[in-house]
């Protein structure tokens, strides 16, 4: 069996394509192949791991600070 890949998008390495190809041969020599394309997009979506802060009303001098915010993309 012979795998190769192709990739789909030059940003994201999750998008790509694979390609399984198979040969049989009999001792004649007679051979015959099969062919399987398998297609991989990455279609989740990030999620944040850190609360985000609700919406507020300040005063002009009390802007909070923006917090750091952490995700995990699986």
């Amino acid at each position: 069996m012979v795998e190769t890949r192709r990739n789909l998008s030059a940003t994201c390495a999750s998008n790509y394509e694979l390609t399984r190809v198979w040969t049989l041969t009999d001792p004649c020599g007679n051979t015959t192949t099969a062919k399987q394309i398998i297609t991989i997009q990455d279609t989740t979506r990030p999620n944040f791991t850190t609360v985000i802060p609700k919406d507020t009303t300040v005063s002009c001098d009390k802007v909070p600070t923006a917090p750091a915010v952490t995700g995990t993309d699986v």
